[in-house]
């Protein structure tokens, strides 16, 4: 299996590559910056804020 895609600041230049470990890599990496960003943007001062912040910043991305 072979998996390909195109440069973020390169459209024209397309990459591809049959490792199954950099493809997870990249989905688990986009998984962190999900949460990260749910994370950061939580009222802190607001009912349960930072628990709900605390949260997002502890999931172990692995277990999703």
């Amino acid at each position: 299996m072979v998996f390909e895609w195109t440069e973020a600041f390169d459209k024209e230049r397309k990459v591809s590559t049959k490792c199954i470990h950099y493809e997870k890599a990249g989905v688990l990496f986009n998984g962190a910056c999900i949460l990260s960003f749910e994370g950061a943007n939580q009222r802190l001062w607001g009912e349960g804020g930072k628990q709900q912040a605390a949260d997002c910043f502890q999931v172990n991305i692995l277990s999703i």
